[in-house]
């Protein structure tokens, strides 16, 4: 499992400078990576036309999204709620989530979450496991799995 460490290695820490970011983060446009029939269903979802990511995330989630839409379960995601996000990893202490001292993979746009609401981190996933599955096998770890469960995380597998 990929960890800020092996991110801090690669890309140096997160920061929010263009200086920083133009290297290893670009918007990822379903425009460009899905073709007509593939976009046209896209569109019908609750993901966005473009999200900021790392440039090693596209291919993976260009796999995932396609997966979901084989599928026919990417019109079952609720929300899509962010990917590059600067901030500590979140984890649960007597009972609460509070932010930790690591930083979280969102900070170098290697993970993204969807269905928060209703996933929470250290909640009993209730994602539909054929929508965990499709992304899974495109490449990414899911929270579900963790002991700690965070079921509307997921990240990649390799940087």
């Amino acid at each position: 499992m990929v960890s800020d460490i092996d991110c801090i290695k690669k890309w140096g820490e997160p920061q929010n400078t263009v200086k920083w970011q133009a290297p290893i983060l670009s918007n990822w446009l379903a425009s460009q990576h899905l073709d007509d029939v593939e976009f046209a269903e896209y569109q019908e979802s609750c993901f966005p036309a473009k999200i900021y990511m790392n440039n090693n995330m596209h291919s993976a989630f260009t796999r995932a999204v396609k997966n979901l839409i084989v599928s026919d379960n990417l019109h079952k995601i609720k929300t899509w709620d962010g990917c590059f996000n600067i901030r500590r990893m979140k984890v649960v202490k007597n009972g609460k989530v509070v932010y930790g001292n690591k930083h979280s993979l969102h900070s170098w746009g290697i993970a993204f979450d969807i269905d928060a609401a209703w996933n929470g981190l250290g909640k009993t996933p209730t994602l539909d496991l054929g929508i965990a599955n499709d992304i899974v096998v495109a490449g990414f770890d899911w929270g579900g799995d963790w002991k700690t469960k965070d079921g509307m995380h997921f990240q990649l597998i390799n940087i």
